[in-house]
């Protein structure tokens, strides 16, 4: 089996080892962008590299094309068929990267790739324990609930020399996973300078799960806090990234990374609420329904919670009894199977909890289910007070929950208060024209013209607060006209309900 990448690059050759189709990793990492992470490392003549999941060896060819010679690169994949890009590099196959010994520890100058982007619950032992095994440079085990990427970028740290550069297509999530919190402090802690670049569209032609490009120089072994820098910004295409690259370089102005100072009159979103993603249910088609549905079944209505499950179910103002049961008799998908203990005996219940997989059952080995106490107790975030749509096609905006009891799946990142407010002031605070260029800045472009953006980059929008005339028919004229296009109106009235 080859480290294999599901959305990021490489094959596998075992699948057994890994009970993910083969198929759904064949995303080959594409020429331009290995010849682009390679350039922006940059060789000096004596660089010792390292490709820890090379596949078919676009980064070796990367680094041919730059006129590195074999002897000073080294490539491991897990794929034991050799490839004829072999002869670019001293290649170990057959070898997991994450358990080989090196004589040396610390002998690398440059490490570049693109690692596989796998749950390691989805890992098989030895892999799996390998993997969960891997120590963060604070001496803690990453954990089997962490992703293999996460396993790689932090034994391709151990093993820099001082000094070193790396360079990484990364998954989006690596900027806000919570299991890589201790890896993104370890990158602000051991080097001079961080860039992470954000693709606004994906780099992959056939994926659509966004990247990063991670390029981290000056690697210091101590862990003293660096006085370098740490960016972020996003690129367009890969000539783009080179573009801000060289731009970069060419600069002399000093950049600091500390956080923009707020005035006393802006607060960030994340300072006064949590935005998490919503329930995931590991098996939307058995626990999601209709009321068609629903009824065919014969279920009762006291097994199932209303949920919101789209992103047309949050793009009105407020989400009241009467729009959900607009929704339920649309026969829209609202309906979350989630039957407590005082149904569980009924006949239908019984009969839908034991339905075998093959006849519309649930999936039971799905990873989210497998790991739960009561396969059928889809966890729930806390009763939100909002939703909002993380991708949309037009303008970000927050649906205030007026009805107790209703939740929303991983579709829809939720809403919570952390200090006494009115709701209504933070869904006014994010229309504002200045936390909408934000968020517009920070969202990421994907082929089919929607636009996403991350709990953690919604949280770190500056709002204006407080905000001291808002009213329900004022959200939701400016909402109104923001949908249709009118944005000096909406400016306008906006403003007016801000107050200051």
């Amino acid at each position: 089996m080859s480290n294999s990448v599901c959305g990021g690059t490489k094959t596998t050759a075992r699948p057994r080892e890994v009970p993910v189709p083969a198929e759904a990793c064949r995303v080959m990492t594409p020429d331009d962008l290995a010849s682009a992470v390679a350039r922006l490392l940059g060789d000096d003549g004596k660089a010792r590299w390292l490709e820890p999941s090379h596949g078919d060896g676009a980064f070796l060819m990367a680094l041919r094309e730059m006129r590195v010679p074999a002897r000073r690169v080294w490539a491991v994949d897990l794929h034991t068929k050799r490839h004829p890009n072999d002869s670019m590099a001293q290649v170990s196959r057959g070898v997991d990267f994450l358990a080989r010994h090196w004589v040396d520890p610390s002998r690398f100058d440059r490490i570049i790739g693109n690692p596989p982007y796998i749950a390691i619950e989805k890992l098989r032992d030895p892999l799996r324990q390998v993997a969960a095994n891997t120590r963060d440079p604070y001496g803690h085990a990453i954990g089997a609930r962490a992703n293999t990427w996460y396993a790689f970028m932090l034994r391709c740290v151990q093993l820099l020399a001082t000094g070193g550069r790396m360079g990484m297509v990364l998954p989006a999530s690596s900027e806000y996973a919570s299991y890589a919190s201790q890896g993104r402090r370890c990158l602000a802690d051991h080097f001079d300078r961080v860039d992470l670049f954000r693709f606004a569209m994906p780099p992959f032609p056939d994926a659509q799960d966004g990247n990063i490009v991670l390029i981290a120089k000056g690697y210091r072994r101590s862990g003293k806090r660096s006085s370098g820098t740490l960016r972020r910004s996003t690129v367009k295409s890969v000539d783009d990234l080179l573009a801000q690259s060289r731009a970069r370089k060419a600069s002399s102005r000093p950049h600091c990374n500390r956080p923009r100072r707020l005035n006393q009159n802006e607060r960030c979103v994340g300072e006064l609420a949590a935005v998490r993603i919503g329930a995931v249910t590991g098996d939307a088609k058995y626990f999601l329904m209709t009321e068609s549905r629903r009824r065919e079944l014969g279920l009762p209505i006291r097994a199932f919670r209303f949920a919101l499950t789209k992103s047309k179910h949050a793009s009105r103002p407020f989400v009241s009894r009467k729009d959900l049961q607009a929704m339920r008799d649309a026969d829209d998908r609202v309906l979350l199977f989630r039957p407590p203990d005082g149904v569980l005996s009924h006949d239908r219940v019984d009969a839908y909890l034991r339905l075998p997989h093959r006849y519309g059952g649930c999936a039971k080995r799905n990873l989210k289910v497998a790991s739960r106490s009561l396969w059928h107790r889809t966890p729930l975030p806390a009763i939100p007070d909002g939703f909002v749509s993380g991708m949309t096609s037009g303008e970000l905006m927050i649906s205030i929950n007026k009805c107790p009891g209703l939740t929303a799946t991983n579709t829809l990142f939720v809403i919570h208060k952390l200090c006494e407010f009115e709701m209504l002031d933070l869904a006014v605070g994010i229309l504002a024209s200045k936390a909408r260029r934000q968020i517009a800045r920070k969202r990421r472009w994907y082929p089919s013209g929607l636009m996403k953006i991350e709990p953690t980059e919604l949280s770190s929008v500056r709002i204006p607060w407080p905000i001291r005339h808002a009213s329900r028919q004022g959200y939701s004229n400016a909402c109104e006209l923001l949908q249709s296009g009118s944005y000096k109106e909406a400016d306008g009235l906006i403003w007016d309900m801000i107050g200051h």
